[in-house]
Parts: structure tokens; C-alpha cells; sequence
């Protein structure tokens, strides 16, 4: 079947409504993970005309930046796309939809991939945005106008990849850069915390971290304790969490907030920092601590 990359979304939406999961013609359940975004081409491929093979499909691609496993990053956004294009002939302007969550490395790698094919710079996506042509619109009210028009525009001018050398590539920062003048106290037990202000688990998780000391006792020796809290919907923390997450290679499954990070290992959630932080910083773990890219250590 052709294909045409006619329409990215870019979405980032937090904590809602904890287990939803909603399911409609228009596209997969709105609960499921970004491990099921292949699934979700194949689901939309099945409501597509079987008379003509050779039809062309508009890929809609959703990315949504979910931190936490109770959270729904795709819900709002199906409203407005249901809303926008409920009186559209589907069977004449087929799509599919493929969801991506970018707080997790794969979704973050296909962002960067769709954002270097049509040369968008990184910076301009201010999430929750749509990206059509060529054209970015940033906000839920900007997607809800203009996604029906910009859909069939996408139909009428074709292929919409024509133009995307027009438009200046952005190179995202090195680990060099991200952590530039970030240097960890070797005598020092450092632990690095990600964590988001309206994160539930963030919340429950914080008793704990408040509960740190700051030395504690390694082999007899007071040693202090360095804890570096980063929000990652701060400056480049976004891109500081996916670093950490490539280098100390983090499951997907155990890429979200709140997560914390030692010299070689991590607790991802509340229910392994809850029982596992303080035996962690009793072992040691944090000494010696490099940041992500470091050449030292």
C-alpha cells in the first residue's frame, strides 16, 4: 500500500484521569502504550477501502510526553480529532494514527526522526502541536481549528515532504553540552532525582527524599549526600532524562517519573524507591558518581 507521511502531531499532556482506557472507529485504545503503536497501523489499515490497493494513506503520527503509568496522554487530543473530522470521507481520505510516547526513548527517537526528515527544529514544537506541510501549530485551541483543513490540504498538495529542506535542521544538544560545568563531588554520594510537580507517585515519593540525611555513615566515615531533584518539563531536563535513560540502558517499561539514579543503577517508581532508597545510600550507591558523557571516572 503508498503511503504518505502527511501529518504529525506532537502532543504532551500529563497526568489525567488514572486507568482510561477508551476505544473508537477512529483509532486504538486510548490507554494503550507506545509498544502498540504497530498494532495501531494495523487496526487503521482494516477500516480502509480493500477495492483499491493502491489508495493512498495519511499517517497521522500522535506523540504525547507521559511520564507515569496511570496517566493518559492520548485522550484529549482523540476528542478534538474525532470532533475535527467526524463529517470527513474516510474511505476517500483514509489515515492512520501511530501513537508515541515521548518521555520513553523510542518515542523520543521517533520524534527526533520525523522532526530531522522534514528539517523542523526541535525547538519550535511546543507541545501540544501539530505539524502539517511544514507548519507547526502549537496548542489544543490552534490543533482544533485548523486539523480538518490542514488534513485536506495535506490530501490535495500530495506528497507534503517536497518542502522540508526549505526549513532549517536543528541539532539537539550533546551529553557534553547537557551536562557542561555539572560536576559531581567524588567524595560525595550523589543521587539525581527526576520527578513532575503533578505526578501522583512524584507526590506519594517525596516523604522519602525528604527523609535523606545530609551525611551518612560508609565504612566509618561521615560522607555528604548530593541530591540533584530536576523537573523534566524544565529547561532541557527533558532531554537530560533521556540521556540517563540511554546510558544506564532503562527498560521502557521502567522509563518514568519518579525515577532515581545512582553511580550504576536506578529505582524507577514509588514502589522501588519507597522500599529501596535507603538501603541504596546505606550500600554506598552514589559514590564516585559521573554524569551521563563524562570522561572521567
Amino acid at each position: 500500500m503508498k503511503r504518505f507521511a502527511g501529518l504529525f502531531l506532537i502532543m504532551a499532556i500529563c497526568c489525567g484521569a488514572a486507568g482510561c482506557s477508551v476505544q473508537d472507529e477512529y483509532g486504538p485504545s486510548l490507554g494503550a502504550p507506545p509498544a502498540q503503536s504497530e498494532n495501531m497501523r494495523e487496526e487503521s489499515s482494516s477500516v480502509k477501502s480493500e477495492s483499491d490497493e493502491e489508495a493512498e494513506t495519511l499517517d497521522i503520527y500522535f506523540f504525547h510526553n507521559t511520564p507515569c503509568a496511570s496517566c493518559n496522554g492520548e485522550e484529549e487530543f482523540y476528542e478534538i480529532y474525532r470532533e475535527a473530522l467526524q463529517d470527513v470521507d474516510r474511505e476517500k481520505y483514509p489515515n492512520e494514527v501511530l501513537s508515541y510516547n515521548t518521555f520513553q526513548t523510542g518515542g523520543q527517537e521517533k520524534l527526533e526522526e520525523i522532526a530531522s526528515a522534514w528539517g523542523i527544529p526541535l525547538d519550535d514544537i511546543q507541545e501540544p502541536s501539530v505539524l502539517i506541510n511544514g507548519r507547526v501549530f502549537n496548542g489544543l485551541e490552534a490543533i482544533g481549528k485548523n486539523l480538518k483543513e490542514q488534513y485536506l490540504l495535506a490530501w490535495e498538495d500530495g506528497d507534503p515532504t517536497v518542502n522540508a529542506a526549505a526549513v532549517q535542521k536543528e541539532n539537539r544538544l550533546t551529553e557534553e553540552q547537557l551536562f557542561d560545568d555539572w560536576e559531581a563531588e567524588k567524595d560525595h554520594l550523589t543521587v539525581v532525582y527526576f520527578y513532575r510537580t503533578t505526578c501522583g507517585e512524584c507526590i506519594e515519593t517525596k516523604p522519602f527524599l525528604d527523609e535523606i540525611p545530609e551525611t551518612i555513615d560508609i565504612n566509618g566515615q561521615p560522607v555528604k549526600i548530593d541530591l540533584i531533584q530536576l523537573n523534566t518539563r524544565e529547561g532541557k531536563n527533558g532531554q537530560r532524562i533521556s540521556m540517563f535513560f540511554q546510558t544506564y540502558q532503562v527498560p521502557e517499561e521502567d522509563q518514568m517519573v519518579p525515577i532515581v539514579f545512582f553511580t550504576d543503577s536506578y529505582l524507577a517508581g514509588i514502589k522501588q524507591i519507597g522500599p529501596g532508597l535507603a538501603e541504596k545510600l546505606e550500600q554506598g550507591a552514589g559514590m564516585g558518581f559521573d554524569w551521563p558523557g563524562s570522561s572521567t571516572g
